[in-house]
């Protein structure tokens, strides 16, 4: 296998073991967690996600495309702090909120859509 094909392959085996590695050192400390973090770092997760794609789309779609490609790069870093620096859960809230605010905010902006033109103009004989 190529060695990119690998490093890609042992991405989410890195993150499953830390995670792993930090709950057994929690449960050592005696820190037991709800059975609802789990389902919350999940919606947060894919609440940064949903924002990043919807930032794409308005990226490919809407002529004034610096916001939306802000918003992507702000979206990955996010997912990126979040997926591998595990930080507490108040703080990947605060994250989300802040890349729903700027969903928000661009949202409100007036937008220009792309509009196609022709190329050539369909004579009829």
């Amino acid at each position: 296998m190529p060695p990119a094909a690998v490093f890609v392959l042992e991405i989410p085996d890195v993150v499953m073991e830390l995670k792993a590695l930090n709950t057994v050192k929690d449960r050592a400390e005696g820190m037991t967690e709800s059975a609802l973090i789990t389902p919350l770092e999940i919606i947060v997760w894919l609440a940064a996600l949903i924002m990043g794609l919807t930032g794409v789309v308005w990226f490919a779609n809407y002529r004034d495309s610096r916001m939306p490609l802000a918003l992507i790069v702000v979206s990955a870093v996010v997912l990126l702090l979040i997926t591998f620096l595990f930080p507490p859960l108040w703080l990947r809230v605060v994250l989300d909120l802040g890349l729903l605010a700027g969903l928000v905010w661009m949202a409100r902006r007036p937008i220009q859509v792309i509009e196609l033109q022709p190329t050539a103009e369909i004579r009829s004989v």
